[in-house]
């Protein structure tokens, strides 16, 4: 299940996961989720806190497979035992990161306010 590139410098003629398509369906799937969740929301921001949540965990899982590594990492440590390569994250694999941290947190916000204005 790959597919052969016959442009770009770091992977001409190399067979790679076609990860544009997987980035594709995977943000469609996410738009989706959200309409769902829209239409169940009980408060403001709570459809932007769940793409906060689902977008990372989606680029995060797509970068796995991404055979580009020209693109460069944003930590590189020499950990050739634990990890092939010397790599630890990329660049989008540590944004994701981050913005799921504040997906998470601006939901415990969000919840604790809705809460307290509304009590059970």
């Amino acid at each position: 299940w790959a597919v052969k590139f016959s442009s770009g410098l770091a992977t001409k003629g190399a067979y790679l996961h076609p990860t544009q398509l997987y980035e594709s369906f995977g943000t469609l799937c996410i738009f989706f989720c959200l309409v769902a969740i829209r239409s169940r929301k009980r408060y403001d921001g709570q459809v932007l806190v769940w793409y906060l949540l689902l977008y990372p965990i989606e680029r995060f899982t797509v970068e796995l497979l991404r055979g580009d590594k020209i693109r460069g990492y944003l930590f590189s440590l020499n950990l050739t035992d634990l990890i092939p390569g010397n790599e630890l994250l990329t660049t989008s694999q540590t944004v994701s990161f981050g913005l799921f941290v504040i997906g998470v947190s601006s939901m415990a916000w969000l919840n604790y306010q809705d809460r307290k204005t509304h009590p059970a």
